[in-house]
Order: structure tokens, then C-alpha cells, then sequence
């Protein structure tokens, strides 16, 4: 299976989604929604753990496009075309930058 390249997702398709994501990150985070809320290192040398915590609101969404669309490498790149959309990545996402900004 081929690796599906986000541009090609229209997103005016999609507007519905696009909409609901905004009035859950409304919802669930009336003060403006980060896309890494939390982040913790245990103390562990040898066996340390990375915990990374989402924003309720894109997980709520996410199982909403995954029962919508039944096509996890779809609602993957999905997920992506509308972070890039919403100015979540500055520039490459893949180039180490800072990831994340708000919505409001």
C-alpha cells in the first residue's frame, strides 16, 4: 500500500470535520487547545518512559474520524492536512521545530 501525501485531501470536503474538531477544542478547551498538552520523563536512567498527553479534544475527534471513515491510513493523513491547516505545524513537522500553537 502506497503512502497517502496529505495535500492531496481536499479540504473542503471536509468542512463537517473541520467544524467539529473546532467546537470540541471550543468545548473542551475554552482557553485555546495546544497540540501537546503535557509531557513527562520518568526518572528512570535505564528504562525511561515518555508520556505525552493530547488534548481531549483531538482525541474525541480522532475516534469520531476513525468510526466515520473506517480507514485508519485515511484518517491518519486526515488528521494531519487539518493540523497543517489550522497552522498547527511551523514548516516541516518533521524538521524539529516547536509543533504546536493554539486554537481559539
Amino acid at each position: 500500500m502506497g503512502r497517502m501525501i496529505t495535500t492531496d485531501i481536499d479540504l473542503d470536503f471536509h468542512t463537517e470535520d473541520i467544524a467539529l474538531l473546532k467546537e470540541l477544542a471550543h468545548t473542551y478547551h475554552p482557553q485555546g487547545m495546544t497540540l501537546i498538552e503535557k509531557m513527562r520523563v520518568s526518572d528512570e536512567k535505564e528504562n525511561f518512559i515518555l508520556t505525552i498527553q493530547v488534548p481531549r479534544a483531538l482525541v474525541e475527534w480522532v475516534k469520531e474520524m476513525n468510526h466515520k471513515y473506517h480507514d485508519r491510513a485515511f484518517v491518519l493523513a486526515l488528521i494531519r492536512r487539518v493540523l497543517e491547516e489550522l497552522d498547527f505545524f511551523e514548516g516541516d513537522p518533521d524538521c524539529g521545530r516547536k509543533i504546536y500553537r493554539s486554537i481559539h
